[in-house]
């Protein structure tokens, strides 16, 4: 518990901090006209943005953002525009579920690509389809990979396989369990594309693209990147010099987290060794030496009285040190 407030008293100071300093208010940004006629226009400009993070649950992913942020030292946001083009949402990633390029190192805009993986229930997959146009993935890819895992469930037994509703809702069909919940990877980055699709000879060019995987397996979606560059920004707040990932706040804890973690296997290894008995016998009162076993209800054959064939020590118990 000690050791526990001592690291977590550091970092919620600086969550504290960091929210006072870079999101004093909701309008934490100002916008300034040159013209007159922009000067007008500056508290319009202002509530829009206002507006468009809200609609976008900027301000409560944000939160998530400055907390990683703080305790691990990097943390991710990630900004797309709507399909339907009726806002921008924002979305905290964990550095966890986030893979950046190595080369890039501290250059964030110069990475290369960028993997965003989270988990899905099968059942968004088949909504996806049902959404037509306003889907974010080929109505063709998302079938094709609906009928390649139902065709895995083919030969299985019926404890190997999960029940879920067909694609017009009106059946079930059934799929491995393990498609149950499925694993999306999501690309952003430079692909190899070949400058002409019938002459491979003429050579292959760097393409911003976004690719889509199920479980490694199925493309869900291959397309050219939207918005040409990467759509997510990294937050570092204490940066490492040449990597995109910082130093946290959890890691000034780590010594005493070591110490606190010493001391109680310490206590542990004292009261297992201290729980087993030293058993001293007489081997010439003994009926049967074979018999001598220490575990719970054993029986000991002796000659004569016990007391005098037996004896059971124990050590002190250390913990009292701790």
């Amino acid at each position: 518990a000690l050791a526990d407030a001592a690291i977590r008293r550091p970092m919620e100071t600086a969550f504290a901090n960091l929210s006072a300093m870079i999101f004093p208010s909701d309008r934490f940004y100002e916008v300034r006209g040159v013209e007159s006629r922009d000067r007008e226009l500056e508290g319009n400009l202002e509530t829009l943005i206002q507006n468009l993070f809200y609609r976008g649950r900027f301000y409560d992913e944000k939160d998530f953002l400055l907390e990683e942020g703080s305790d691990l030292g990097t943390s991710f946001l990630k900004i797309l525009a709507r399909k339907d083009k009726a806002g921008i949402d924002f979305v905290w990633r964990s550095c966890f579920d986030c893979l950046v390029d190595p080369q890039g190192r501290h250059k964030w805009e110069q990475s290369r690509y960028w993997i965003d993986q989270y988990k899905k229930d099968i059942s968004y997959v088949i909504e996806e389809i049902n959404r037509g146009s306003d889907s974010l993935y080929p109505n063709d890819f998302l079938r094709a990979s609906i009928a390649s895992i139902v065709g895995k469930a083919a030969g299985l037994k019926e404890e190997a396989l999960a029940v879920v509703r067909s694609i017009d809702g009106t059946e079930d069909m059934r799929i491995p369990k393990d498609y149950k919940t499925v694993t999306l990877n999501e690309f952003w980055g430079l692909v190899p594309m070949p400058i002409d699709q019938s002459d491979d000879k003429k050579g292959y060019r760097l393409k911003p693209m976004v690719v889509t995987l199920i479980n490694k397996e199925f493309i869900l979606r291959w397309e050219v990147n939207p918005y040409q560059v990467i759509p997510a920004l990294p937050l570092r707040v204490k940066p490492r010099k040449y990597d995109v990932y910082g130093k946290g706040y959890l890691l000034n804890g780590r010594g005493t987290q070591e110490l606190m973690n010493s001391m109680i296997n310490l206590g542990f290894d004292s009261a297992k060794v201290t729980s087993f008995d030293i058993a001293m016998v007489d081997q010439n009162k003994i009926a049967d030496p074979a018999s001598i076993q220490y575990k719970p209800l054993a029986v000991w054959l002796l000659k004569g009285d016990p007391r005098a064939a037996a004896l059971l020590t124990r050590h002190s118990n250390g913990q009292s040190a701790l």
